[in-house]
């Protein structure tokens, strides 16, 4: 048995879901609100939506998009904290 001295190297690559925060700075900023009520941070546009935090009343939040429900509301979807989420758009404000 002769030995080279040549060694190979193997890399095992395991794909993940990028975590929420690395998610959460990806988007972009578009505007800024401020909620004028205590607010819960959803998943998604709607209030059936899981509740990720709730947000005290004058929190200013990044707006990265926005959506209408089935009554014409306006949702909207924003950065606040490292955390993607959806708010009920009729207690915000634009500031």
């Amino acid at each position: 048995f002769l030995h080279t001295g040549i060694a190979q190297a193997t890399t095992a690559v395991t794909r993940t879901a990028k975590p929420a925060a690395v998610v959460a700075k990806a988007a972009t900023v578009t505007a800024r609100r401020v909620t004028t009520a205590p607010l819960r941070l959803r998943s998604s546009s709607s209030t059936a939506g899981r509740v990720l935090s709730t947000l005290a009343a004058r929190t200013v939040v990044g707006v990265v998009g926005a959506a209408k429900d089935g009554a014409g509301r306006t949702w909207y979807r924003v950065r606040v904290g490292g955390r993607i989420g959806w708010l009920a758009g009729w207690y915000t404000r634009s500031i």
